[in-house]
Parts: C-alpha cells; structure tokens; sequence
C-alpha cells in the first residue's frame, strides 16, 4: 500500500498556508495602518501644543507690553500730580503772603514822581467802584464771593458761585504759623456751598497749605515772603475775589 499522500491533500495543505499567509498579511496591513493612524494623531497633537504654546507666548508679551504702558501712565499722572501739587502749594504761598508795601516804577530818571502821582489818582477815581463791588460781596458775617481758581475744585467743576469765609481762614492760618495743632479743619473753612448745600467739607486754595499741616506738630512756620514787585503788589486771592461769579 503506497504512503505518499494523495494529490488532494497537498492541495489542501496548500490551500491552507494560503489562506494563513493571507491572514497574516491583512493582520500586517492593519497593523500598519493602525501605526500610521497614531502617527498622525500623535503629529496634531504636536501641532496643537505648538499653536497652544504660540499663542500664550504671544498673551505673556502682549500682557507685559500692556503692564509696560500702564507703569508709564501710572508713573506719568504721578508726575502731573507732582507739579499740580507744586503749583498748588506755590499759588496758597503767594495767597498767604503779605501784600508786599513797594511800588514798581516803570520810569526812570526824571519824571518819576509824576508817574507816582497819575498812579495814585488812578487809585482815587477807582477806589469808590471798588468799595461798591466790595460792599456787594461781603456780608456781616465775612464772607465774600471769589472766582477764578480761587474757588474750590465742586464750584469750579459746577461753574457755580463760591463764597468763603476770610476772616476765618485768616485766623486758621495764622494759628497754624503759631504752632497750633489741628485734627480738622475749623467750622466756615470750607465754601459755604459746600457746608450748606452739598454739606461735605472742600479745600480752597487758600486753605490747602493748613490742610496740608493738620495733625502735624512742630516749630510755629514763618511767614511766606512777600511776592516779588513783578507780581505788582496784589495776592492772588484778592484777584480771585474780585472775580464775581
């Protein structure tokens, strides 16, 4: 009897090796195209971490330019508020300062006693409109109306009429040159608009040095100097009451 298998056999052995090596060749395909497919997803999400990282660079400079530009303006109203405050304290300096007594003469040589004299009765034919213009802003009680930048910063703000006591702000501050220490700032200091209307206190600009000296103790302060003959003699705050709103 003969071993050799038969013909049909083999080819179905054939058949089958086929059939596995197939397999396996599909198996390697998916394969591969599982990897390729991980590849590709693995590359987007290295784009999207760049794009990412891109854009929170671009935010952390754009954040930084932005604090930059805000530390200048913050640095530069710092400045501004600087000078106001100088020009501030300079113009209650002149305002508390006592009329200085010189008069200027514009002339020289020969002839300056004219010109002395035409001054003085130029103040003549003045002094009654200004002794009618005074009687009209003053009060019993010593309150007179100032313009300009006499007023303080609500009335200048409203454009409205501002009325301040002299008499005791005068006092005020000639009790604070003596020494004298305040917690706050005395009654009919403040515009009387302020007190009776909006009932909150202000600073003037003939109070503001006082405010500035509240609380603090020390040395009686010496007089501001006179203002100088360029200025023509009168203090600021004279010009800013003659200023009738």
């Amino acid at each position: 009897m003969s071993t050799q298998p038969k013909t049909s056999d083999l080819h179905t052995r054939l058949a089958e090796l086929q059939q596995k090596r197939q397999r396996e060749e599909e198996e390697r395909k998916w394969v591969e195209e599982c990897l390729r497919q991980e590849a590709e997803a693995e590359a987007e999400l290295l784009r999207q971490i760049a794009a990412e990282e891109e854009r929170e660079r671009q935010e952390a400079e754009a954040a930084e330019r932005e604090r930059v530009a805000e530390e200048a303006r913050r640095l530069e109203e710092e400045e501004r508020q600087r000078r106001e405050a100088e020009h501030r304290a300079e113009a209650v300096r002149q305002v508390q300062a006592p009329a200085s007594p010189m008069r200027v003469n514009n002339g020289s040589g020969d002839g300056s006693g004219d010109d002395e004299d035409a001054e003085e009765e130029t103040e003549k034919k003045k002094g009654k409109g200004k002794e009618t213009e005074k009687g009209k802003e003053k009060e019993k009680n010593g309150w007179m109306i100032v313009g300009g930048s006499g007023r303080c910063l609500a009335c200048r703000k409203e454009d409205t009429e501002c009325r301040i006591n002299l008499v005791e702000i005068e006092k005020w501050r000639k009790n604070t040159e003596k020494g004298k220490v305040y917690k706050k700032a005395p009654p009919a200091t403040s515009c009387q608009r302020c007190m009776e209307t909006r009932r909150k206190p202000c600073i003037l600009l003939a109070t503001e040095e006082c405010q500035q000296k509240m609380g603090q103790s020390g040395k009686p302060t010496k007089p501001s100097v006179a203002p100088s003959a360029s200025s023509g003699g009168k203090r600021p705050l004279e010009v800013a009451v003659m200023s009738l709103k």
